[in-house]
């Protein structure tokens, strides 16, 4: 399959866009209501 590049700029994880590419992927992961909100907040701060 490598010889036909199956796949090729496929990225499974965002990590590995991150590592490979340098720039963080854009994705959303929350409903646009919910994803502003604070969910956690370390009492260190």
């Amino acid at each position: 399959m490598k010889q036909f590049d199956y796949g090729k700029g496929h990225v499974r994880y965002p990590w590995m866009q991150e590592r490979e590419s340098g720039e963080r992927p854009d994705q959303q992961y929350l409903p646009d209501n919910l994803k502003d909100r604070d969910y956690y907040r370390p009492d260190w701060k």
